[in-house]
Formats: structure tokens, sequence, C-alpha cells
């Protein structure tokens, strides 16, 4: 569903797709009605948009529209609180927009390891 201009997901889109594993809904429109800079309105839209994806995802792709925040940029909140509404909500998911969804980070979400607020690559050095 890649390049359609779709602007949203309605809750029925997938109601009869249950067993959905990859669904890719890049480079679309989705998110572009949300009033730019109303971090509160995104953050409602991308859980609104979590609840009407299935829970069987493995793989999502929102790249490319106006509700994603690109991941070749360094870790900044933004992109944190992109990921976390379908990091905590899909439980089955691995993948959002080609980056592995670790456990670490689906804990950390959900409280129960602490955040790393370091630079990762960073962090890997200081290890080495």
């Amino acid at each position: 569903m890649t390049d359609n201009l779709l602007t949203q997901i309605d809750s029925v889109a997938f109601a009869h797709n249950q067993n959905l594993c990859v669904l890719d809904l890049s480079n679309n429109k989705i998110g572009e009605k949300v009033p730019k800079g109303d971090a509160e309105a995104m953050h409602e839209f991308r859980q609104e948009l979590m609840l009407n994806m299935p829970p069987s995802l493995l793989m999502l792709d929102l790249s490319g529209n106006p509700c994603a925040v690109s991941h070749n940029d360094k870790v900044t909140n933004a992109l944190i609180n992109y990921r976390k509404p379908f990091v905590v909500g899909l439980p089955n998911l691995e993948k959002l927009d080609g980056v592995d969804v670790l456990q670490a980070e689906k804990l950390a979400h959900k409280g129960l390891m602490p955040k790393i607020t370091r630079d990762f690559p960073a962090f890997l050095d200081d290890l080495i």
C-alpha cells in the first residue's frame, strides 16, 4: 500500500486481516491533517493509528509519511515518542520502518528498565 496518497487508516481497514504480518504504508500522506508542531495532537493520532493496526504485525513501515520521524537522524525524543505507541501497542512488532525493535526498547517503554540517554554508537564505543 505504498505510494498511494493515503491520509488515514480507518478502524475497519484491517478488521478481516487479523493475521497480517507485514504492512508497508510508506510514502503516503498519513498524518498530514494533524496541525504541524502540535505534538499532543500527533501523539493522539499515532495512538489511534496503532489501535487500527492488527496486533499480529511483525513489520510495519510508515516511513515517508507526515506522522513518521526519520530513523536516519540521531536518537531524539521525537524519534522515541514516534516509536513508543507502536512498540508498546503491537506486541509482536519486530521492525518499524526497517529498524529492529529490540526487547530492551520494549522494556524501557514499559518502564521496566532505565532508558539509555546517550547516543547508542557512543555507548558501544564505551564498552570496547
